[in-house]
């Protein structure tokens, strides 16, 4: 059962054996210096690293430590496990290698603390945002949140940041949030927008994005895409429960 006292934080993690006992380590001590209750819920997405035998260690040493074990790749399918384990009412999907810090955690909390923010997005279009990305990745995320605006009418800078949000209102239509990839977020964004919920970007400091990042931005990006003429037509029967 769903708790609106606390963060449940989903790290979805694939191959990231390199980073994650150190920034697992840092988040535990980061959140309970916070003082707030709280579960980081690490959802392996088909690893084939050591990636699940760092994970059995940890949870083992760390009580508030969850894990999820998935055969099956996909970003989308790897937060939504998160999201139907989840202890909290309150819910944040991030990446584990930390591309906004720590700070993007305390901000998203603060905004949602500030009445009736249903979804916070750590938005690397927000206009004070520091983004760092190579000039690749920033034009085309500049040419997808146009197509986002241009083919669904949503207004946001920024669908593919962090997202803070209100679980039992995110399940009133997970449903139709049917994408196992990164669009998946597109999706909770797009629905959200047209069930009325109050969404505010924020600004991050996005700093330089790594060498060996997991996202491959033209086969992810033509896939978006193509999701995107889909959706456009599978909205239109969209009904707010």
């Amino acid at each position: 059962m769903s708790n609106g006292h606390g963060l449940s934080l989903i790290y979805p993690v694939l191959n990231e054996a390199d980073i994650l006992e150190e920034n697992l380590h840092k988040t535990i001590a980061f959140l309970k210096s916070k003082e707030i209750p709280f579960e980081i819920i690490v959802v392996n997405n088909g690893s084939s690293d050591q990636t699940e035998s760092i994970l059995k260690t940890l949870s083992a040493k760390y009580e508030d430590l969850i894990v999820i074990n998935l055969s099956i790749r996909g970003l989308g399918l790897a937060i939504k496990a998160g999201i139907n384990s989840a202890r909290y009412n309150i819910c944040m999907f991030y990446a584990i290698d930390l591309p906004f810090g720590f700070e993007v955690i305390t901000n998203s909390l603060s905004t949602f603390a500030v009445g009736g923010v249903d979804i916070v997005i750590g938005s690397k279009g927000h206009v004070r945002t520091q983004n760092n990305a190579p000039l690749k990745r920033k034009v085309s995320s500049y040419i997808y949140n146009h197509l986002l605006c241009y083919i669904l009418g949503i207004k946001i800078k920024d669908t593919q940041g962090s997202l803070l949000f209100n679980k039992n209102k995110i399940l009133n239509y997970l449903s139709y949030c049917t994408s196992n990839d990164a669009f998946f977020c597109t999706q909770v964004i797009l629905y959200g927008n047209l069930s009325g919920l109050l969404i505010k970007e924020i600004p991050v400091n996005y700093k330089v994005a790594r060498v060996n990042s997991k996202i491959k931005i033209i086969k992810v990006g033509g896939s978006m895409f193509r999701q995107l003429i889909v959706e456009k037509n599978r909205m239109k029967n969209f009904r707010v429960l």
